[in-house]
């Protein structure tokens, strides 16, 4: 029976999703494995470039990975794959920074087919018809979990759906302390992941999702890449192939020691991540992906900064650099 009166629960929000003709999950990599597994996928090609939890819950569900390279300007190394796939073979494409082009993806999708692409890094990046694209939200707004799938092809959904209301805490708290303060709820709640199996996007995910001014946060994500660029890009080492995606991500900025200059960087209480640090770990110091995720400084520009600290970012750049 439905509970009526008492105390007020979170507000109901109304607004329209960003991608509301999108499956609705609890993680981008439980989205993934999920697909792969409703068109009797048995064999994934996947990027060294890629996160290890992505890998990891692929391997766990039982498929078969073969692994190849990017290019610099990271498109797909295409000699380490067959002319052609077969029926039960999928390529998997991260379009790591959002630097891929609409042209190229299209390139990719035709000449493959059986192919999904990976958007965690491109959230305002629509998906062309008759591509099969995964994003992550939790990368680019104040939430916990949630990932959309979208695709043409008919796909049952899990049964379970997720909840998410124990663990906003660290959420929450940061929005009134300092992030240090709840750090490690953040590395509990990501560890907490590890297992975690296919499921709907929880209520208050899905929610929040309502109440979201996207055009703002894409707005504002722009205009703080550009900032960077304009004084950036002539000591970044990618600003030959570089390009602003639609609601840029981050503005990845290649250097030479990367781990230093991060370390340099947080003790100005400027945090730059390290995307995919089991990359660098594990891969030849003589790959690109070593490199990458080495020396690529995810600078931040997303919706919650203006000019003015990204002028910080800039200095404090300048004077480490």
């Amino acid at each position: 029976m439905k509970e009526i009166g008492g105390y007020f629960q979170l507000e109901n929000f109304h607004g329209e999703e960003y991608h509301p003709e999108a499956y609705r999950f609890n993680l981008a990599r439980t989205a993934i494995s999920w697909f792969f597994k409703e068109v009797h996928c048995n064999k994934i090609y996947m990027p060294y470039f890629i996160c290890g939890s992505v890998t990891d819950r692929l391997i766990m569900d039982g498929f078969t990975l073969s692994y190849y390279h990017i290019n610099e300007d990271f498109t797909v190394y295409t000699n380490e794959l067959p002319q052609t796939l077969a029926e039960d073979e999928w390529l998997f494409v991260n379009n790591a920074y959002g630097q891929l082009s609409d042209e190229y993806i299209q390139m990719i999708q035709n000449k493959y087919q059986n192919v999904l692409f990976d958007y965690t890094h491109a959230f305002f990046r629509k998906p062309l018809p008759g591509t099969n694209v995964v994003y992550s939200i939790r990368k680019y707004f104040g939430i916990t979990d949630g990932a959309y799938l979208v695709t043409d092809m008919a796909i049952q959904m899990p049964e379970k759906q997720d909840q998410s209301w124990n663990r906003f805490n660290y959420i929450l708290g940061r929005y009134e302390e300092s992030a240090s303060v709840h750090y490690q709820e953040m590395l509990d709640t990501a560890h907490g992941y590890v297992n975690a199996v296919p499921m709907q996007m929880s209520p208050v995910t899905l929610n929040i999702l309502h109440g979201i001014d996207y055009a703002y946060a894409k707005k504002q994500r722009e205009m703080n890449f550009s900032y960077h660029a304009d004084t950036l890009n002539r000591l970044n080492g990618l600003k030959d192939i570089l390009h602003q995606p639609s609601g840029s991500f981050v503005y990845p900025m290649l250097v030479n020691d990367g781990p230093a200059i991060r370390k340099q960087l947080a003790s100005q209480k400027i945090f730059v991540p390290t995307y995919w640090s089991e990359v660098f770990q594990n891969m030849p110091e003589d790959t690109i992906e070593h490199k990458y995720a080495k020396n690529i400084l995810a600078i931040p520009c997303d919706q919650r900064y203006t000019e003015k600290d990204m002028q910080i970012i800039i200095d404090a750049l300048l004077q480490v650099l």
